[in-house]
């Protein structure tokens, strides 16, 4: 669950390019983290702001190099 700030951490197992995206239900970005950045091996953070997102379940999705993964977030 997040409040008004969290973060993502992603942590890779060879360097990438990732998208990271935040969608609300409706399957609207409401916050784009990352488009076509190269990333190294290893871990990263990335800092995530929802002070002005509605309570509800968001979906935050991953895309590296053509794999996508993507988990659930509840903001309250």
């Amino acid at each position: 669950p997040i409040s008004e700030t969290g973060t993502i951490n992603v942590n890779l197992a060879t360097a990438g390019k990732i998208d990271l995206n935040v969608y609300d239900a409706t399957g609207r970005v409401v916050t784009e983290l990352s488009r076509g950045r190269e990333l190294p091996a290893g871990p990263t953070t990335f800092r995530l702001e929802s002070g002005d997102w509605k309570p509800g379940v968001y979906v935050v999705r991953l895309r590296v190099d053509g794999e996508v993964r993507t988990l659930r977030l509840a903001k309250f």
